[in-house]
């Protein structure tokens, strides 16, 4: 199973292809197609190449236009039932839930409530790792850019830790003061979802509220997005796609277990129909989520020390 988001598209994998559940979103009232006619058949004939090629069980893609989507559509298969992909087919998103802890962020910034130029200390008096000293100088910005200075091992460590409590994530940070900085605070980029762990604590010790109601609020209510939800915190979906691994090539229906502790990481389900709202509303001028101001802030990408670019999230 696999899942992506681009600029102006969102594409969320869920063995045959099928030409099956297309909707007609609203067309843009923009007078020159990017998106023609043309270019959506041969989109459409590579998915269903690529589908038989790699043995993929199935896809749902979607295209978002001049703010609007032009395009959803699934293709294959989303559990081993064999019920087929839709638009509405909830998929585990993985890591571009980070964007949405990422944007509830921003609107605290907004509110006041929140300075991201602020150490970590400073909303969570606690933290520290092995050396305090170099962990005292990170900053919410560092988080938000991978720029902390923790490995991605420590922050993959409790990728399969069954802590379902609310604390779960507050128990994976108190863990740190075992475990020591790669690199000065700012300085690096390294990609570790233990910073976004601290960024959904912080999230809840300043709305005194789990970060699954957060987001439920904040997000998904605004944009109207139905069928997406919290794993951790599930809801009744019609339409929710199953986890599939490849063994010797073929895929196999999986279960993954795991907790609370990444749920500010990559624990959103969405679908394509959801996910094309989210994008719009991310590249609209006059969206719901956040000012012009703070969308600038956070997509404007950071240089690191060794030349790489990085934005929020």
């Amino acid at each position: 199973m696999i899942f992506g988001i681009l600029a102006i598209t969102s594409i969320s994998v869920a063995s045959e292809p099928t030409n099956q559940s297309e909707t007609s979103p609203q067309q843009s009232d923009t007078s020159v197609r990017i998106f023609t006619a043309k270019k959506k058949q041969a989109l459409e004939n590579y998915i269903d190449r690529h589908l038989l090629e790699y043995n993929i069980p199935g896809v749902a893609v979607g295209i978002v236009e001049s703010g609007k989507a032009v395009y959803e559509k699934g293709f294959g298969i989303s559990n081993e039932k064999g019920t087929l992909v839709s638009p509405k087919t909830s998929f585990e998103i993985g890591s571009v839930t980070k964007t949405f802890t990422a944007i509830a962020i921003m609107q605290l910034w907004e509110e006041g409530k929140i300075d991201i130029d602020k150490a970590v200390i400073d909303y969570i008096p606690w933290f520290q790792s092995k050396n305090k000293t170099n962990s005292d100088r990170i900053l919410i910005k560092h988080l938000l850019t991978h720029k902390s200075g923790f490995s991605r091992i420590v922050g993959n460590r409790n990728m399969e830790n069954e802590d379902h409590s609310i604390d779960a994530v507050k128990n994976s940070i108190a863990e740190l003061p075992n475990f020591e900085l790669v690199s000065e605070p700012g300085e690096k980029f390294e990609y570790s979802n233990i910073n976004f762990q601290l960024l959904g604590y912080i999230l809840e010790l300043l709305e005194h509220d789990s970060y699954e109601s957060i987001i439920e609020k904040r997000i998904f209510q605004k944009l109207g997005m139905n069928n997406s939800f919290i794993k951790s915190k599930p809801k009744t979906v019609i339409d929710k796609s199953q986890g599939f691994i490849f063994w010797f090539g073929n895929p196999k229906p999986t279960k993954i277990s795991e907790g609370r502790v990444d749920v500010g990481a990559g624990l959103i389900y969405s679908s394509v129909e959801d996910l094309n709202l989210y994008l719009a509303d991310i590249i609209s001028s006059n969206g719901k989520l956040l000012s012009t101001k703070a969308k600038n802030i956070m997509f404007m990408p950071e240089k690191t020390s060794e030349n790489f670019y990085y934005a929020y999230g």
